[in-house]
């Protein structure tokens, strides 16, 4: 019996740090474009270049073809439901944006619920400096969760005024959950199970 608990206890807080530990990490797939390719994107022309990158050997632009170009990631926020309930989780998100005066790449970030509808609004950036082929914009947002939300849509447009090809580019996403909550799962756990094994002592004691 006493083995049991002490199985499940260790189950229990394997499970609490796999939870806490997807807190303040970045949720993003392939948000550096190290992969080469556009894997954990949806995308319509989007492509990896060599070209001008912020860091590693690659970076996000657009290619020939259609004006604009998109690409969109879905991030499953399920994990933290409990949190945003509570109303105490916000999120981080940051990338390198580059334009130029007739090529821009503008970032946006939406929350959903279970049932596809919107929570809260669209939040959305892009680079004001216009440098081409110089990574001096950090575009950072940082803000509460609604309640309800369950999943996150980051996307990045890519529209031209002029030409065939895009001269915009987009390096290093990072997208992060974060809480200061005070208890998260797995300490508001350890009580009772303290209370457990404690009880298991007296009654060991007892017999």
């Amino acid at each position: 019996m006493k083995s049991s608990l002490f199985l499940a206890a260790l189950a229990c807080a394997a499970l609490g740090s796999a939870q806490a530990a997807s807190l303040n990490t970045n949720l993003v797939t392939n948000g550096d474009a190290e992969t080469e390719d556009l894997t954990g994107w949806v995308h319509n022309g989007i492509q990896t270049t060599t070209a001008t990158v912020y860091a590693g050997r690659y970076a996000f632009t657009a290619a020939l073809g259609a004006n604009p170009e998109v690409m969109t990631q879905r991030i499953d926020l399920t994990d933290f439901a409990a949190l945003i309930d509570a109303g105490e989780a916000s999120f981080s998100l940051s990338a390198q944006l580059q334009d130029r005066t007739f090529d821009f790449v503008t970032m946006s970030l939406s929350f959903f619920d279970e049932n596809v509808m919107q929570v809260g609004s669209t939040y959305s950036d892009n680079d004001p400096t216009n440098s081409p082929f110089v990574w001096d914009y950090l575009s950072e947002i940082e803000d509460s969760i609604g309640l309800g939300a369950r999943t996150a849509v980051l996307s990045f447009e890519f529209t031209r005024s002029t030409g065939i090809s895009s001269d915009a580019y987009v390096d290093d996403i990072d997208f992060r959950i974060t809480s200061d909550a005070a208890a998260v799962p797995l300490p508001a756990a350890l009580p009772l199970f303290a209370a457990g094994f404690l009880g298991l002592r007296l009654r060991s004691k007892r017999s």
